[in-house]
C-alpha cells in the first residue's frame, strides 16, 4: 500500500466552492432567469424533471465523489471554464445564439469541475452536469428556418400513412389537403418538447442499462426518429378521425391525440429497442463492485468522508485552483462591463440614397412583404423603383448601430429565408458575390437578392458576416452593419418586351446603394 499523501476535502471545505459557483451563477444571471421561467410553462415544463434528474444523479454519486483523491487540473480546467465564458461573452457581438450561450453555461460547470476537483471528478459529475441540457427549450432557440424540417419529415411521414390506409391526402411542405379537412403541421404541433423527453429518457436507458459506445449511439440516436414516427402517426390518425367526426374535436375524444401521446408512443418503442439491444435490468439489490481508487482497492463503507490530507496542509492545492475558478467568470463579467461595443451612427442618412437611379425612379408604391417581421434594424429605408416599360423592383435597406439581442443584420435569414446559391456581378471590373434567398413559404415568385456591408465591404455569407462583425468587436470595438435586400418583380410574358435580366438589373443599382452605405 502507498504512504504517497492523498488529497480530500473535508465536508466543510466545499462552502468555499461558492466563491465560483455565485461568480459564474452571477455572470449567467440572465440565463438562468430565462431558464426558471421557461420551467414554469406548459412547453418545457418537463425541465423541473430534468433538473431534479440530474441533481439525483450527482447526489447518488456522492460518497463515490468522496472517495475519490482531490487533483486539480488546472491547464485543462481553466481552459473548458475559459471556453465557456468565452462562448458567453461574444454574445455581445451578436455572432451567437441563444442555445449556444445558454449552453455555454454548462461548459463553464464542466470546467469548473475539472480545475477544482479533477479528472476522475468531472468523469462521475459529467453525465449529472450534461443532462443539464435537456433542460432548455432546445427547438425553441433554434431558427424557424431549421425547426421547419422536422415539420416536413412529420408531414411527409403523415401523408405516407394516409395514402397506405386509401385516404387521399395533397401534400405540400407541411400542409396536408384531404378531401373534408385541410391539416397544417405548425411548430408547436411537431411535438418538438416531447421529442426533447424522450431523448433525455433514453440517455439515462444508455448509460445505465446498455454496454458500449456504439448501442448507446443508436439507441439515442433512434429516439429522434422515432419521436417524428410518432408525431407522423399522431397527425395521420386525426386526419383519419376527422374524416369520421366532423364537426367533432380534431385531437380525438377527450383531446387524447395532443402531442402528450408522442412521449408515450415513443417511450414505449425506446423501451422495446433497449431491449432488445440487450438492455439490463436495474436492481437496487444490485451488489456493489470493489472499485480501485489511486491503485488501491476499497470498499463502501460507511464513513463517506475519508482520511486525508486536509486544507492546512495542502492549502495550495485547494486555494489556487479556487482563486482561478472565481476569476475566470469575474473576468468575463469584467470584460463585457467595460467592452461593450459602441453604437456608430450612420455617417449618411439612408433617405439620402438617390430617388433615381439611371432609368430607375422611386415612383411605385412601397412593398413590405418580403421582409421579414423580425428585422428590427436602428434605421432602415424601404423603396419601390420603377422603369418607363413598368420592370419594377423592391429595394430595402437595414442599418444598425451595433448588434445585440433581437437586433442583429443576420436576423435576415433567421425564420423567413435559406441562403441560396452565389450570385455575382461585375463592378468597376471586379466580381463581386452576393447571394440570391429562398423563402421558406411559398410567395409570388419573386426572385430575392441580399447582402451585407460591414466596413464598406460587401458579404454574400451570413457566416462570414458573423465572423467579420466578431473580429470588429474584438480588435475595434464596433459592430455596425448594413443588410440590403431586392425583390426583383417577375414580369408577365410579353413577346413585345425584352425581359430584364436580373444581374443587368442588380449591376446598374449595386455601385450607387453600395457606394451610399459604404461610405
Amino acid at each position: 500500500m502507498s504512504d504517497r499523501p492523498r488529497a480530500y476535502y473535508k465536508p466543510y471545505a466545499y462552502l468555499l466552492f461558492l466563491a465560483p459557483l455565485l461568480a459564474t451563477a452571477f455572470l449567467y444571471r440572465e440565463t438562468l432567469v430565462r431558464l426558471g421561467k421557461s420551467l414554469i410553462t406548459y412547453e418545457n415544463s418537463h425541465g423541473l424533471v430534468i433538473m431534479a434528474i440530474s441533481l439525483y444523479l450527482a447526489w447518488g454519486k456522492r460518497y463515490e465523489l468522496a472517495r475519490q483523491p482531490v487533483k486539480p487540473n488546472l491547464i485543462g480546467g481553466s481552459i473548458i471554464a475559459g471556453l465557456g465564458c468565452a462562448l458567453f461573452v461574444v454574445r455581445q457581438y451578436g455572432i451567437t445564439s441563444v442555445l449556444l450561450m445558454d449552453f455555454s453555461l454548462i461548459v463553464t460547470l464542466l470546467g469548473l469541475a475539472w480545475l477544482l476537483l479533477g479528472t476522475r471528478h468531472l468523469k462521475i459529475l459529467m453525465l449529472p452536469i450534461g443532462y443539464l441540457i435537456f433542460a432548455y427549450p432546445l427547438f425553441d432557440y433554434m431558427p424557424s428556418n431549421v425547426v421547419v424540417y422536422l415539420q416536413y419529415v412529420t408531414a411527409w411521414l403523415a401523408a405516407k400513412m394516409l395514402i397506405i390506409l386509401g385516404i387521399t391526402v395533397y401534400h405540400n411542405s407541411t400542409y396536408l389537403v384531404l378531401p373534408h379537412i385541410t391539416l397544417e403541421v405548425v411548430q408547436a404541433c411537431a411535438g418538438l418538447n416531447h421529442i426533447v423527453a424522450l431523448l433525455a429518457v433514453s440517455v439515462l436507458l444508455a448509460h445505465y442499462t446498455l454496454d458500449g459506445l456504439l448501442k448507446k449511439i443508436v439507441l439515442v440516436t433512434s429516439a429522434l426518429f422515432v419521436g417524428l414516427a410518432a408525431n407522423g402517426l399522431r397527425v395521420a390518425v386525426i386526419g383519419v378521425i376527422s374524416s369520421f367526426s366532423q364537426p367533432g374535436p380534431l385531437h380525438g375524444p377527450s383531446d387524447i391525440l395532443y402531442v402528450s401521446i408522442v412521449f408515450i408512443i415513443g417511450l414505449a418503442v425506446v423501451i422495446l429497442l433497449n431491449y432488445l439491444m440487450g438492455g439490463k435490468s436495474l436492481s437496487p439489490h444490485t451488489k456493489q463492485k470493489t472499485e480501485n481508487v489511486g491503485g488501491e482497492p476499497f470498499h463502501a463503507t460507511s464513513e463517506p468522508y475519508p482520511s486525508g490530507t486536509t486544507i492546512r496542509n495542502r492549502g495550495s492545492l485547494f486555494f489556487v485552483p479556487l482563486l482561478i475558478a472565481t476569476l475566470i467568470p469575474v473576468s468575463a463579467y469584467a470584460y463585457t462591463d467595460i467592452f461593450i461595443p459602441r453604437p456608430v451612427p450612420l455617417a449618411n442618412s439612408l433617405s439620402n440614397i438617390p430617388i433615381q437611379i439611371g432609368e430607375w425612379e422611386a415612383t411605385c408604391s412601397e412593398k413590405t412583404e418580403f421582409i421579414p417581421e423580425d428585422m428590427r434594424p436602428d434605421e432602415k429605408l424601404v423603396r419601390c423603383y420603377q422603369n418607363e416599360i413598368g420592370d419594377e423592383f423592391h429595394l430595402y435597406v437595414a442599418y444598425f448601430t451595433h448588434q445585440r439581442k433581437n437586433h442583429k443584420v443576420t436576423d435576415f435569414l433567421l425564420n423567413s429565408y435559406n441562403e441560396g446559391e452565389e450570385f455575382p456581378i461585375l463592378n468597376a471590373g471586379d466580381k463581386i458575390a452576393l447571394r440570391k434567398a429562398i423563402p421558406n413559404r411559398p410567395g409570388p415568385g419573386n426572385n430575392v437578392y441580399f447582402w451585407y456591408s460591414i466596413d464598406g465591404k460587401a458579404i454574400p455569407s451570413r457566416l462570414e458576416a458573423k465572423l467579420t462583425l466578431l473580429a470588429n468587436g474584438v480588435f475595434k470595438n464596433r459592430t455596425n452593419g448594413t443588410l440590403v435586400v431586392i425583390e426583383i418583380e417577375k414580369r408577365q410574358d410579353d413577346t413585345k418586351v425584352k425581359v430584364r435580366d436580373d444581374r443587368e438589373i442588380i449591376q446598374k443599382i449595386y455601385p450607387v446603394i453600395q457606394g451610399h452605405i459604404g461610405a
